[in-house]
């Protein structure tokens, strides 16, 4: 059933921030604290969108099986992350997906004794009431018991299984203990060896090909005598760096790095700089005698994941970051406290990009922390992506009215200059510093709404009130991808790629019965540039609004089996007068000429009903996103 009333609850939630102070973040504490939470509330509601479809998904695949599934309206192919119990003899783990055997790569192994006692028979029971919440032990189920004999040399031996998921799904526990104190209570004061023991558990990854708006059923099994499919562009991964033949990352001693793919290739990419901020809410502000640190004291480098399927790199930056600003704004306090930086860069089989993600915690007030990556040559601006469009943007920016003017940006899916794209998954600002380097905001530290002294400004632009919250102190997260190539955003399929690293792949362990087993698609979408904001079922109809995100005209294609296809406005009414024509249908295929930077809403009617309940559930799952 479509989910219209949480789907109106998220949505409101979102729409409730919309004030315009509440929006940029320029607000009271308490006033921000309810924003948060608004935005947590509208997150939940779409994350249980999100599940409860994934569970409607697991009933169409049998038990035994995974659903791997697709929120993107095109055929491509992730990774995936599996929690699988692995029998005992198996000699490796691979991926059945229909006639095709995928290898893995094993990222970790769950140790299977988690307890191990020596206790008398008569405190056995009462372990089970201490430790246990229904059929709870150590944050696992409770599957069964095993009782073995001892001898003259071993004392008799209680196991308890234990798993992450409940098998079988029903157990008695009065009835598994009544059975475990028939048999040692016979002799209370005896010894006996207690062990919960989980099954052999390993986390692995395999790259999964999987159908537009679809999902793809996939088995794992012993890879003992099988051949696995060739996966192109494996990763390797030395002590100091990782290539995947489209992307290679090394390592310098000062924790930079050189990036090369798609012909490009960028020296010295990021460093990191701490800077002082006695600005506001409003606007940024340095101090008149600024300290910025961007050498750090020690770097150490770890190998965390040695590929194939994904490598990743942790490098270990220590700073000393100066703990706070003078009182006046004149310089920053001499006194400092060490902050260590981890980045983890990432590298995937068959992605042209690096995935990284920096962390931190913060315990430094008033300052500004930014991610720099000098370019090739110099650049004069740079394009990112908005609201249903992409900006071009020069090096500087208009001032005037007391303010000065900073060249700094927002950015929503990525931002691009010669040579980089920046995949984005949060809204971010950005700065084209004097046209070599592109420099990422990871943290604007502030206490003030409105500074009156703001060096940066000459009026106030709202009140001069404490917020402590917006120093943001405590543990930090920022993630992007860096997708390094020739030419300009368009030919290298920037938007593609963005939608790609924002919408990862689910999977989702099959509850259904053993005629459920098979791979579905859903709607794909075909057309460069073309972007899918939005799809929800309105009545009987499937709506659908696409975005041509570029300065071309393109022919875009809607492949589903579909009875009516017609255009609506925004808000779904039908269209009227020229250009109302039905849209052209032809082998199940719907065609729309989208202009350039063309916004268009269409309805669809799908042939089949089995379809449309496929469709359906995925667009719940898209809505949830």
């Amino acid at each position: 059933m479509w989910p219209s009333r949480l789907l109106e609850l998220a949505w409101r939630r979102v729409v409730d921030n919309s004030a315009h102070d509440s929006i940029c973040g320029c607000s009271h504490d308490a006033v921000v604290a309810q924003v948060m939470g608004r935005y947590a509330e509208a997150e939940q509601i779409a994350l249980g969108i999100v599940r409860a479809t994934l569970a409607r998904v697991a009933t169409r695949v049998g038990g035994g099986s995974f659903a791997v599934v697709n929120p993107s309206p095109v055929d491509r192919a992730d990774l995936i992350e599996l929690d699988v119990a692995v029998p005992a003899g198996w000699t490796s783990v691979v991926v059945l997906v229909g006639d095709r055997t995928l290898a893995t790569q094993e990222v970790r192994r769950a140790k299977p004794v988690l307890a191990s006692l020596r206790v008398l028979a008569r405190d056995i029971p009462e372990f089970f009431r201490r430790r246990r919440h229904g059929r709870e032990l150590f944050g696992r189920s409770i599957n069964g018991t095993r009782l073995e004999a001892g001898d003259v040399d071993h004392a008799p031996r209680l196991t308890v299984l234990v798993d992450a998921v409940p098998d079988p799904p029903e157990l008695d526990m009065e009835e598994l203990l009544a059975s475990v104190e028939s048999v040692t209570g016979a002799n209370p004061m005896a010894a006996w060896d207690l062990v919960v023991e989980a099954p052999d558990r390993r986390l692995v990854v395999a790259r999964v090909p999987a159908p537009a708006l679809g999902w793809a059923r996939i088995k794992v099994a012993d890879g003992a005598g099988l051949a696995v499919a060739r996966v192109a562009h494996l990763v390797r991964v030395t002590d100091s760096g990782m290539d995947n033949g489209l992307v290679t990352v090394e390592l310098s001693s000062d924790g930079t790095l050189r990036l090369a793919g798609g012909g490009s290739v960028l020296e010295g990419v990021g460093r990191i700089v701490d800077g002082g901020d006695f600005g506001d809410s409003y606007n940024y502000g340095p101090p008149r005698d600024d300290t910025l640190v961007d050498v750090p004291a020690s770097v150490e480098v770890a190998v965390a994941e040695r590929g194939p399927l994904r490598g990743v790199l942790e490098v270990v930056r220590r700073f000393a970051w100066p703990t706070g600003m003078a009182a006046d704004g004149s310089a920053r306090s001499r006194e400092s406290v060490d902050t260590t930086v981890t980045t983890r860069l990432e590298l995937r089989a068959g992605e042209p990009f690096v995935r990284v993600r920096l962390d931190f915690d913060n315990r430094s007030h008033d300052h500004r922390v930014r991610w720099h990556l000098p370019l090739t040559s110099r650049v004069d601006g740079s394009s990112a992506e908005g609201q249903f469009a992409v900006v071009d943007r020069g090096l500087t920016v208009e001032g005037g009215h007391g303010e000065v003017p900073l060249p700094t940006f927002p950015a929503h899916g990525f931002v691009h200059v010669e040579g980089v794209s920046v995949l984005l998954d949060q809204v971010t600002e950005y700065e084209v510093v004097d046209g070599r380097e592109l420099a990422l905001t990871i943290l604007r530290s502030f206490g003030l709404i409105s500074r009156n002294a703001n060096p940066y400004r000459e009026d106030p632009a709202g009140p001069e009130i404490p917020v402590p919250d917006a120093q943001l102190i405590g543990p930090r997260t920022f993630a992007f991808a860096l997708y390094p190539h020739r030419g300009g955003w368009t030919s290298a399929g920037t938007v593609a790629m963005a939608a790609d690293y924002r919408h990862p792949f689910m999977s989702v362990a099959g509850t259904g019965g053993p005629g459920e087993d098979g791979p579905a698609a859903g709607l794909r979408i075909e057309g460069a540039g073309i972007v899918l904001s939005a799809l929800r079922r309105r009545g009987s109809w499937l709506e659908l609004r696409l975005v041509n995100e570029g300065p071309e005209a393109v022919r875009s294609a809607i492949h589903i089996p579909v009875l009516e296809a017609r255009e609506v406005d925004l808000l779904g009414r039908r269209a009227t007068g020229p250009g109302s024509a039905p849209l052209e249908i032809a082998h199940d295929r719907v065609s729309v000429q989208m202009g350039a930077w063309e916004i268009r809403t269409i309805q669809l009617l799908v042939d089949d009903r089995p379809v449309h309940d496929q469709v359906a559930t995925l667009t719940e799952c898209s809505a949830g996103l």
